[in-house]
């Protein structure tokens, strides 16, 4: 039957779609063994017979009505509606590097967010485009309805085919998203999944499910970061210091000279090392930008397949740092060169407290606009600067927070800095210089004025990058961000003994993007009244401190022995922090015991809080 065969042709253009993604992005496979590459195109089959499936189906019951009209019109319906699946699959060649996972429902938030941006990414992405355009017109071209006798026989082997095909196979559960981590590499993973698999099964995902591990919630919060903390003497501060935060777009710890590659994209960032309390060990709680504000800002980790920002969860109770500080006499801003609207940044920075917000709308001059994004990055931190400068005659302390821009794709260097940074092996590393450059001539231009002295400055990324060098091609770092907090009174002669303590004791300890509210909060001596308890403060001794992300359906565990990962069932496979593709057979009972238990009581509390809306106490 006509139907049958537009499947199998279907089966057959998924795995040259694959094919196509492996060429295209081979750098992230160059170095894995023809095993595990065949290996992840064999997993894949079994994928794609799944998606090509789900979407058949309910055309072909269609196609089983006793009328050649509509026979016709089903397999007209089935042949555009795989096609258009498989244009997702296209697209998502190049658009994986940016989300590390394959496509999923709440990505259609990133389509709208394209509008006017279209052309540019056609433009550095021509190759890609054109081959999808030809492959479509092969499609379209080789795909000719032929009409045959149906019979009833026909019918029910076809239709077994699909509904076995669709679950992926006889066994006692369907295929799931745990079927495709069978490597402790992401990118071969996602090369296994296919995107239509990913977008189908990611529909009726509307947060983590609710767990109970624990019915004893004093047991379940003592496996919390902030149950396992110790104070620690201070340097000195002054009374109610200022707080900046930057979010910085794409900052892997890779491009910076911590990131023990070899090379750095970033001088003055490194130059802050040794002033600055450093945390090398810092790692992302998410792998998109829509995840990292509500992490860094609220103390909310992206735990599950949807952003908080845009799930129906961002309409519970939470306190945001600018909420906090607001309450307890700060001025508030957010700041970003993009577009009003974008990611929803302005919503949400309203949402969590931020008195006012200021984009592309707000910015004086229209014709800075770098074509693409909003405003760039160096114009847009002057911009910031002037607003501080206005702001500060109030005598009121400040906490602002500006998310970076230029070092996204299609990563625009503003003209007259075109070639005075390090090419690099990607068209980001220039970007990275050129922010980088950005943030320093915004400290030598304001260094000396009556604010700058007594502010907390901290600096963080809202995620990684695609990672260049094998030692960040791993789930561990892909997820290793910078996390730097500097204050300039921290160098005076009185601080430098307490500063270089505290420095000593902290700075080698795991961090995480939602520590960064908490540590805030311990700066300043503030004790809020409601408390996110997932997140704890940097500033005092915890040598058990751990991160945790989520990726997949499947969770990550960091601390300074092991990288851990996590199936659907809570079983963990232990890897060695420094080697983390290196799996440890054999380790103490303890250790199994208490890192499973750790990483059940934050699952528990975060899926809880979400549901029962009490993230905060």
């Amino acid at each position: 039957m006509a139907l049958f065969a537009s499947y199998l042709q279907f089966l057959i253009y998924y795995s040259l779609n694959r094919f196509a993604a492996f060429l295209w992005n081979y750098d992230q496979y160059k170095a894995d063994s023809f095993q595990e590459i065949m290996s992840a195109f064999l997993i894949g089959l079994r994928f794609d017979i799944a998606a090509v499936s789900l979407v058949a189906i309910p055309l072909f019951l269609v196609s089983c009505v006793p009328s050649s009209a509509l026979r016709r019109f089903a397999y007209i319906l089935h042949l555009w509606a795989q096609l258009l699946f498989l244009i997702m699959n296209f697209f998502d060649i190049e658009f994986m590097n940016f989300t590390a996972r394959r496509f999923t429902y709440d990505a259609i938030f990133n389509i709208a967010e394209m509008n006017g941006k279209a052309s540019a990414l056609l433009s550095t992405n021509w190759k890609l485009a054109l081959y999808g355009l030809i492959f479509t017109l092969v499609i379209l071209i080789k795909s000719r309805y032929k009409p045959s006798r149906n019979g009833i026989f026909k019918h029910l082997i076809f239709l077994t085919v699909l509904v076995i095909g669709a679950r992926g196979g006889l066994q006692l559960k369907p295929i799931g998203f745990s079927h495709s981590q069978v490597f402790n590499k992401p990118s071969l993973n996602n090369l296994a999944l296919n995107s239509t698999y990913t977008f189908i099964h990611s529909i009726q995902q509307s947060g983590p499910q609710k767990v109970q591990y624990f019915t004893d919630r004093n047991l379940m919060n003592s496996y919390l970061n902030s149950a396992h903390v110790e104070d620690l003497p201070r340097p000195w501060i002054e009374k109610s210091p200022n707080v900046l935060v930057f979010i910085l777009e794409s900052f892997s710890l890779e491009h910076m000279k911590a990131g023990i590659t070899g090379v750095s994209y970033s001088p003055f960032l490194d130059s802050l090392q040794d002033k600055s309390l450093f945390f090398v060990n810092g790692y992302a709680n998410a792998l998109r930008s829509i995840e990292g504000i509500s992490s860094i800002l609220t103390g909310i980790p992206a735990w599950m397949n949807e952003p908080f920002i845009s799930s129906s969860f961002v309409n519970n109770q939470f306190y945001g740092a600018a909420q906090i500080l607001k309450e307890n006499g700060y001025q508030t801003a957010f700041f970003h060169g993009g577009k009003n609207g974008t990611m929803y940044f302005d919503q949400f920075a309203t949402r969590s407290g931020f008195e006012r917000y200021y984009g592309m709308n707000e910015y004086p001059n229209s014709k800075d606009f770098d074509g693409v994004w909003g405003i760039p990055d160096h114009l847009f931190l002057d911009f910031m600067g002037d607003k501080i400068d206005e702001e500060a005659v109030t005598g009121a302390p400040f906490f602002y927070s500006i998310f970076s821009l230029s070092s996204h794709h299609p990563f625009t260097i503003p003209p007259g800095f075109k070639g005075k940074f390090p090419i690099g092996t990607h068209p980001i590393h220039q970007t990275v210089g050129y922010t980088d450059q950005a943030l320093k001539t915004f400290f030598e231009k304001n260094k000396d004025k009556l604010w700058f002295k007594n502010t907390l400055f901290v600096f963080t990324a809202d995620h990684t990058f695609q990672a260049q060098n094998e030692l960040f091609k791993n789930g561990k770092g892909m997820f290793q961000i910078p996390i730097i907090f500097y204050y300039p009174m921290w160098g005076e002669e009185k601080n430098k003994k307490a500063f270089g303590d505290l420095k000593l004791q902290v700075e080698s300890q795991i961090a995480q993007q939602i520590d960064i509210p908490e540590t805030i909060y311990d700066f300043l001596s503030l004790k809020p009244k409601y408390r996110n308890y997932l997140g704890r403060s940097l500033l005092k001794s915890a040598p058990d401190a751990y991160s945790i992300h989520f990726l997949n359906g499947r969770y990550g565990l960091i601390n300074r022995q092991y990288y851990i990962e996590s199936n659907d069932k809570m079983d963990l496979t232990f890897f060695s922090f420094s080697y983390p593709t290196q799996k440890i057979e054999s380790l103490p009972m303890s250790d199994q015991v208490k890192w499973t238990e750790t990483l059940k009581a934050n699952v528990q509390y975060f899926s809880e809080g979400l549901w029962d809306n009490k993230l905060y106490y």
